[in-house]
């Protein structure tokens, strides 16, 4: 009996084992992340229950296009497809572009196959549990099963096919951690591997308006700014913003004080200024939230129509580990005429639907809007407004717009020159810091002079010895501008400070 009853749970044990391996269709959000950084996912939007023990899992409905030049798709879903049929005996059949099935059987055991898609000419892939191997599923220790494609011909030989040697994998509780893009198979050999899970929440999670604006103290950004109409007249700017304090609101908006220098220019008459300032901008997130709730939680590809037009949701990840966020309004256009079908609106004419583009970044606020119009087929109208360069931290992106903002305000190359000269330790300052000059050594009598971002003069002091100590004390939060001066009135050395709590 002893025997028996040990038989019993070991037998029980491996059937639990066996149908852990069953979480594909888990409920929430599953994030998918391709090689080159594109995003989609699967979202179990409701469960169907068959009779026999099987179950229809659906997913929402995208637009796509699947082949140069053709139709965009509406019918069809993102990575893992539209639906999902779980059938009693644990196998999950997922749905091509075409409708032909696709098998994964989750009970398969080391070395055994199956039948994983057909081929043209009574062939088909087949897919074997090549490998169970512990890995890292989204950080967490888990257990996997690779399963590996064999092109089998009508009379079952192998023959070339691009998926032959490929793998996908399953994991024991994350369901694919590695799968291709449903609709695509077998024509496509493009990994998406799972980046996040929404329940429980690992992983990559939906992108939040705290996390995308997100800024700490030094954090710098330059963009370029343009709006131009075609044989008319057009404006252009460049600008760099540098955070130089935050100020957080319970959590539910926040305030940061940044430096701007500008450098604007009209092109007809061509005529240009400068600009170099302080300013504060507020981020309320309950409005923000407000304010784009018609597309901000929609899903990468998700398809919703509005009349005949539809707009164009993205994901991706179009910064060094930095996940992106955008819609295209009126991206895609119902043609009944002529098409007869969905496609993407390439020339918007001015006069009709506007098209344009808002892009968020995590931790780099609003990177890239963009718009556009046309009339008879040539393009009219068109402004953007792009992030070109970030530093955040030792992590810089881009290439900026100018080397500094004495550089993009167009101040004098001795001015410019002599910037590195003077450095301020710390800087930002908080209550004290060291001013250092190398250069004044053998200098008499030279005098240090402080301007506020107005150019008002607060403070001039002469300094016999450096490095001296500065004190704070008096001056508001905000940036100056130090200058070193000879006795004689010539520029020794500038440098900007920074003062902040």
């Amino acid at each position: 009996m002893r025997i028996v009853f040990l038989t019993v749970l070991l037998v029980l044990s491996l059937i639990s084992t066996a149908r852990d391996y069953t979480h594909i269709c888990s409920p929430g959000i599953t994030y998918y992340q391709s090689s080159g950084g594109e995003i989609k996912a699967f979202r179990r939007d409701s469960v169907q229950p068959l009779g026999n023990g099987d179950t229809m899992f659906n997913s929402y409905r995208t637009i796509r296009q699947y082949a140069l030049g053709s139709c965009h798709d509406t019918t069809n879903g993102s990575v893992l497809g539209r639906k999902i049929l779980r059938l009693h005996d644990d196998r999950f059949c997922f749905f091509n572009l075409a409708g032909d099935s696709v098998w994964i059987n989750t009970q398969a055991s080391l070395n055994e196959s199956w039948r994983f898609c057909s081929l043209p000419g009574n062939g088909h892939i087949q897919a074997t549990v090549s490998a169970v191997v512990d890995d890292s599923i989204l950080g967490v220790p888990d257990q996997v099963k690779v399963i590996s494609f064999q092109a089998k011909d009508s009379a079952g030989n192998d023959f070339t096919h691009p998926l032959n040697q490929e793998t996908i994998r399953l994991s024991r509780h994350y369901g694919l951690s590695r799968m291709l893009d449903v609709p695509m198979i077998p024509t496509d050999t493009v990994d998406f591997i799972i980046a996040g899970k929404s329940n429980p929440a690992i992983g990559l999670q939906d992108l939040a308006w705290p996390q995308i604006y997100d800024y700490s103290v030094g954090d710098e950004f330059h963009y370029r700014y343009l709006d131009a109409w075609a044989g008319s007249f057009g404006y252009q700017k460049y600008e760099i913003l540098q955070v130089l304090d935050r100020a957080d609101y319970g959590g539910d908006s926040v305030v940061y004080t940044m430096e701007r220098c500008r450098w604007d220019t009209t092109m007809n008459p061509p005529v240009s200024t400068t600009l170099h300032d302080t300013i504060s901008l507020k981020y309320d997130f309950a409005l923000l939230e407000s304010n784009n709730s018609g597309w901000f939680s929609k899903m990468p590809d998700e398809f919703i129509r509005q009349y005949d037009y539809a707009d164009g949701y993205n994901r991706n990840f179009a910064y060094p580990g930095r996940q992106a966020k955008s819609v295209m309004y009126s991206n895609f256009v119902y043609d009944p005429f002529f098409s007869g079908c969905w496609t993407w609106l390439g020339q918007p004419e001015c006069w009709g639907v506007f098209q344009s583009r808002n892009q968020y970044a995590d931790g780099l606020g609003m990177t890239d809007y963009y718009e556009q119009c046309y009339s008879n087929n040539m393009l009219v109208h068109i402004k953007y407004n792009q992030l070109k360069y970030y530093k955040k931290g030792t992590e810089t992106w881009g290439n900026p717009v100018a080397a500094d903002c004495w550089a993009l305000t167009g101040m004098k190359n001795t001015i410019r020159s002599a910037v590195n000269v003077v450095k301020i330790i710390p800087n930002p300052v908080m209550t004290m810091a060291q001013v250092v000059c190398d250069a004044c050594k053998n200098i008499p009598q030279r005098q240090v002079v402080i301007h506020d971002c107005m150019g008002k003069e607060i403070r001039r002091f002469m300094a016999e010895v450096f490095p001296i100590e500065l004190n704070r004390s008096g001056m508001p939060d905000g940036w100056y501008v130090l200058t070193i001066y000879g006795a004689d009135g010539s520029l020794i050395g500038r440098t900007k400070l920074i003062v902040s709590k």
